[in-house]
């Protein structure tokens, strides 16, 4: 536009000064000599060529400045689309990669149930020789990596759609950093690892803080420091408080890492290039988690590393010192820690020898449950754990265990139902039960391959529901129905009180 302005005013200009000339020809004596007049004229048609070209000369530079910024113009918007455009592709790839994992890693769950259940009852044999030891020991190691596999899977996807939600709570720190560092002593032990706490801490020192979350941080890189060392190595855990904020670091004295990849250790299912880590497995999310639980709460994280000398995770998170203890409030060094490893899918209970044992004396007054799951293995899996203590029905979908329900045909006590299923799934039988008014009052009990349902799922029970999750043992199962009808039990007693 200011191009086309300046033409125009060059253009005017021009005409203004055309006719100031020729009216200046017009107004000449009529007394000068033809001669003079003629060489006027052609002053005047010389005059007249030159600001001519001019005038072109400067339309030309013009357009040439203008055709040359459009070109620079949409070079730059060129370059622009195809960055975004890049952006976008590497976006979607990574999105389609997120759920293939996460689809594999939901599918895995319940076929991990399936081995691991009957797993568990294989191991109690006394009889069994060594070489069977060997091989159930194999078995079970080789499912728990791929349970904590599927975990991590399941918990990047929750971190990546979800707002992280900080519940502070109140906690000696040096305990609780001595708690998670123990809990992994026994495989430096094994390993042959110089394993160091060194945390100058007073010990009186609580602060607020978010406990869950600060326990998965370190755990996994106390985990991740003991995979990549060997015999002989070290690996220490040191902590201070430094300008408010608190520093974590955790120094091994392994292989380090190459500075090329340092600023890609943190990308999720990143690996490093080098075979002899390769070999160590894993599919590249635990730092990435641990980075997404740092930025979460607002703190940093960063490496320093040196091939052949090892390396340093320093961790920088805000806390709230707090000494306003409440007198409702323990915590004593027998707390349990949460750690990031196979054991927090395990249910370490005793046998259930409270409950009765399926005999002709007892046999109608023992419980019906009714158990709702669309895998036939997994349905027959769960059966045969509830026969010996409960009268079982099955059913394998939501819209099949209504019909039973609806029938009246049974007293069911209790409901162990799976929650995806085809034509009803386990949360569309829960909105129609809760409706019915002969149907409430039934308990349910939910399994899933989903851990990050169950605050919805618990909400929804109106505190009478269990959850469990994928994969489970058999005295988890008979333990969770037992409490709950047990439960009930206790609140129908004291509703007649």
């Amino acid at each position: 536009m200011d191009s086309l302005r300046i033409i125009d005013q060059a253009i005017i200009s021009y005409d203004i000064e055309e006719d100031k000339n020729e009216q200046l020809l017009i107004q000449s004596k009529p007394e000068l000599k033809s001669k003079e007049r003629r060489q006027q004229i052609q002053i005047l048609e010389q005059s007249r060529k030159i600001r001519t070209l001019s005038l072109i000369g400067l339309i030309s530079g013009l357009l040439l400045i203008s055709a040359i910024a459009l070109l620079i113009y949409f070079l730059l918007s060129n370059r622009a689309q195809a960055k975004n455009q890049l952006i976008e592709q590497e976006y979607q790839l990574d999105q389609m990669k997120s759920d293939l994992f996460l689809n594999i890693a939901h599918e895995l769950r319940t076929p991990m149930t399936l081995i691991l259940g009957p797993l568990s009852e294989l191991e109690t044999n006394d009889n069994l020789s060594a070489r069977e030891k060997r091989c159930f020991k194999l078995i079970r190691s080789n499912s728990e990596r791929l349970v904590v596999m599927a975990d991590e899977i399941l918990q990047v996807s929750k971190l990546g759609q979800e707002k992280m939600v900080v519940s502070l709570e109140r906690i000696p720190l040096k305990l609780t950093l001595h708690q998670i560092w123990a809990g992994y002593q026994t495989l430096a032990d094994k390993r042959l690892i110089a394993y160091k706490f060194e945390v100058a801490l007073d010990q009186d020192l609580w602060i607020k803080a978010e406990k869950v979350k600060l326990e998965k941080i370190l755990g996994e890189l106390i985990s991740n420091a003991l995979k990549y060392s060997e015999k002989n190595d070290q690996v220490a855990v040191t902590a201070k408080i430094y300008n408010g904020q608190l520093e974590i670091t955790v120094k091994d004295s392994g292989p380090g890492i190459d500075p090329a990849e340092q600023q890609q250790i943190f990308k999720r299912y990143y690996q490093s290039s080098k075979a002899g880590k390769r070999k160590l497995g894993g599919v590249g999310l635990g730092l990435s988690i641990v980075k997404s639980m740092v930025d979460g709460l607002e703190g940093s994280i960063r490496v320093e590393s040196e091939l052949g000398e090892g390396t340093s995770f320093i961790v920088l998170l805000p806390i709230t010192l707090s000494d306003d203890a409440s007198d409702d409030e323990t915590y004593s060094n027998s707390s349990t820690i949460n750690l990031p490893d196979v054991q927090s899918n395990k249910e370490h209970t005793p046998t259930i020898a409270a409950l009765s044992k399926r005999n002709e004396e007892d046999d109608l007054n023992r419980p019906t449950v009714l158990v709702v799951d669309d895998q036939v293995d997994m349905l027959d899996f769960i059966c045969d754990i509830l026969y010996e203590d409960y009268h079982v029905l099955k059913a394998m979908n939501g819209k099949r265990g209504l019909e039973i329900l609806l029938s009246g045909a049974y007293r069911v006590d209790l409901i162990v139902s799976d929650i995806m299923m085809p034509e009803m799934d386990g949360l569309e039988m829960l909105d129609y039960i809760k409706k019915q008014e002969e149907l409430k009052s039934i308990p349910i009990i939910f399994l899933s391959a989903f851990p990050e349902d169950e605050p919805r799922i618990i909400t929804l029970s109106e505190g009478i529901n269990d959850f469990i999750s994928k994969p489970f043992n058999r005295n988890s199962l008979l333990l969770r129905c037992h409490k709950v009808l047990l439960r009930v039990n206790e609140k129908s007693i004291k509703d007649m009180v």
